[in-house]
């Protein structure tokens, strides 16, 4: 998710030769709304090759659901590590609910299904004038039930995460096909997990991660986005690769 919004963000904007495009922070403002659609199903691609992998999935069905969505806020003062100045705001927003079923009689649940709920929302804080530093806050909260046993059951669990980070390097001003360039990015996470069964007690943990690593960048080629209610508009640009060493781990 975080990828797709920094794409955003990163957005290149072409030069006069639409052969090499200048790294400019694109103008946004309050209340501009962009749309992922494709992005939920891409999501249940990755959950369904992991179900497969746990046992006789049957099928993983879509009940209800909202595309991710970015809001933007327009500006504000922030400090994110240390850094203190204007930040562009944007609000990050997708829920969908499925219904997975598994091979008749290999689950204890009945009628081998269970329902999933899964919420997100997040904002996003990006520093104005540098590429240097962005703070993402988010809530995911997943919500699944299944009966069993001759009982109902639901079991919840909340995700709070804020996630500071500084990268430290020299971003070019303008990139051609074959540009690269390298960063090194520091995240700070404070992390909060809730979880509970049946609308008990919940369970709470904390913890604090640090992680420093290699980010390479590569432009790859042009193309061309098609954006708009009906994608009736379209938009030169550059497809660049983007490699987490640390986490073996590549972006596009």
């Amino acid at each position: 998710m975080l990828a797709l919004l920094l794409a955003l963000l990163l957005f290149p904007l072409p030069t006069a030769t639409a052969a090499s495009f200048r790294m400019d922070e694109p103008i946004y403002h309050d209340g501009d709304e962009f749309v992922y659609e494709g992005y939920t199903a891409e999501l249940l691609n990755r959950l369904r090759a992991a179900w497969e992998d746990e046992g006789d999935l049957l099928s993983v069905a879509v009940t209800a659901s909202e595309e991710l969505t970015v809001g933007h806020l327009g500006s504000e003062g922030c400090s994110i590590l240390g850094w203190s100045g204007n930040c562009d705001r944007a609000r990050i927003s997708h829920s969908v609910n499925v219904t997975i079923t598994w091979v008749e009689n290999t689950t204890a649940f009945t009628n081998d299904t269970l329902n999933m709920s899964i919420v997100h929302t997040a904002d996003h804080w990006k520093a104005q004038g540098t590429h240097r530093y962005e703070k993402l806050a988010s809530v995911t909260n997943t919500e699944t039930s299944f009966s069993g046993g001759g009982e109902d059951n639901v079991l919840e669990h909340e995700l709070r995460e804020t996630t500071e980070t500084e990268r430290v390097g020299d971003w070019p001003d303008v990139v051609e096909v074959g540009s690269s360039w390298d960063v090194e990015m520091t995240e700070t996470s404070n992390v909060t997990e809730r979880t509970r069964e049946n609308k008990g007690p919940w369970t709470e943990s904390w913890r604090d991660e640090v992680s420093t690593q290699q980010v390479a960048y590569r432009a790859l080629n042009l193309t061309t986005v098609h954006y708009g209610v009906a994608n009736e508009k379209s938009h030169d640009t550059i497809i660049i690769r983007r490699d987490h060493l640390g986490d073996n781990l590549t972006f596009l």
